[in-house]
């Protein structure tokens, strides 16, 4: 099932996979993808197997990974007496609270999965916390162990650590993490970003999916684009789930174009098979797996968005996911005429005629696309949501953009956005 799934996702470009080091986390996992071993008196082996069959899927049938997340953190981790001074908007306080609220356990070690080698049993064990003298030496075969298999499918490059949320590792945690990887840069999924990228001054944060930080076109420049794609770093605008789930196709069908005409790179933090899977008491589907741990819960940052849905043997296309795949595939056709636009003997090649007729059809896409992701209407939602631009009106799309974009022209544009792209592409070509 797995392996479909991969095959759906490489159809969109995804190339980040997600390993867990250790159980319970907010994804949902039962089980750590690297097995410890009793071998008595606190010493373990490791067995890699399950890391290795995962690794060998995703290469096979999504691509090969351009990230590849170590998790090895989560917020049941946390310890409320060793918070951040300050936070932005005191994300940190809030997801304690948060998690006060659900009676989660917290301040425990990290939970891996433990094999007894006599009986093949598996059980979740508790290790002393990553502060604990004991910590480095029992997680350092572990760290060893995985840096040697991405070494050997040429994916050490891609290696990260994660997940940072609102929630973030101690100073000390984040140097053993450091020391133990090799200092490895790190992934953050959260609110309000991680505005000097860096985890305490220990490591860089190489890749960010934010919800509040992220700037859209708007109108401004006049130019309809502020070519996102273009960034260095990797920051993607964090799709919240149920609006992904529950919104109209064009919301979806827009989500990348809309990012990389902002300042992102593109959309992150969308589930594939993330639909409700776990049963309530009355035996309906109703919670999604990440449901099953209240004390990895990161709050409305709980992952249950899912592009595919479960088909009668593993997972399916959705309208969602090809409304979103489509909308990739336009992507590419506009990052075609932009680095044409955009670089001066690029530019000159193509001439000023098709360059000017290039820019009047994306600024017109531009604007076509933020009438479609609105409400049209100045009453109903909160105020932010319809009068606060650069951030938060287009995350409650309703039916009305919707209805009106059904009936704008847009396989008209789409067509024209393709012939300029395969025109321009000539024209470089010297055809």
């Amino acid at each position: 099932m797995i392996t479909h799934s991969f095959g759906l996702i490489g159809e969109t470009g995804a190339r980040v996979l997600y390993v867990p080091l250790i159980c319970n986390t907010n994804l949902g996992n039962e089980q750590s993808m690297v097995r410890w071993i009793e071998e008595g008196e606190g010493n373990y082996g490791y067995d890699f197997s399950v890391l290795d069959r995962y690794l060998d899927t995703a290469i096979q049938h999504m691509g090969m990974p351009k990230m590849v997340v170590l998790q090895v953190w989560d917020t049941y981790l946390m310890q409320k007496d060793k918070l951040r001074p300050s936070s932005s908007h005191n994300q940190e306080k809030r997801a304690l609270r948060h998690l006060q609220g659900l009676k989660a356990t917290l301040g425990t070690g990290p939970v891996v999965t433990v094999v007894k080698p006599d009986t093949g049993e598996v059980e979740s064990v508790e290790l002393a916390q990553y502060e604990d003298e004991q910590s480095r030496a029992l997680w350092k075969p572990v760290y060893d162990g995985v840096l040697q298999r991405l070494k050997e499918r040429g994916l050490d490059g891609a290696a990260l650590l994660g997940i940072m949320s609102d929630a973030w590792p101690t100073k000390v945690e984040a140097q053993l993490f450091a020391d133990l990887s090799g200092g490895m840069a790190w992934v953050s999924h959260s609110h309000m970003g991680v505005g000097n990228k860096k985890l305490h001054d220990v490591a860089d944060v190489a890749y960010q999916a934010t919800v509040t930080q992220n700037h859209y076109a708007n109108n401004d420049p006049p130019t309809g684009s502020r070519y996102g794609w273009k960034a260095p770093y990797l920051l993607t605008e964090y799709a919240r789930g149920g609006n992904y789930t529950q919104c109209p196709a064009s919301r979806l069908r827009h989500a990348g174009e809309f990012n990389i005409t902002g300042t992102q790179r593109g959309v992150g933090r969308m589930g594939a098979d993330f639909w409700p899977a776990v049963k309530n008491k009355a035996g309906a589907r109703s919670g999604t797996v990440a449901a099953r741990y209240p004390q990895s819960s990161w709050r409305n940052l709980d992952l249950y968005s899912s592009l595919l849905g479960p088909g009668p043997d593993g997972p399916v296309s959705t309208y969602r996911f090809e409304a979103f795949r489509e909308g990739l595939q336009a992507c590419e056709a506009r990052i075609a005429i932009e680095e044409a636009l955009t670089d001066e003997k690029l530019r000159a090649a193509i001439g000023e005629e098709l360059a000017r007729r290039c820019e009047e059809a994306l600024v017109k896409r531009t604007q076509y696309m933020i009438k479609s992701l609105g409400n049209l209407r100045l009453t109903g939602p909160p105020h932010w949501y319809v009068t606060i631009g650069y951030t938060y009106w287009h995350r409650s799309p309703g039916p009305v953009g919707h209805q009106w974009y059904l009936g704008s022209g847009w396989r008209e544009r789409s067509r024209e956005l393709y012939s300029l792209a395969a025109e321009v592409k000539l024209q470089l070509a010297g055809k």
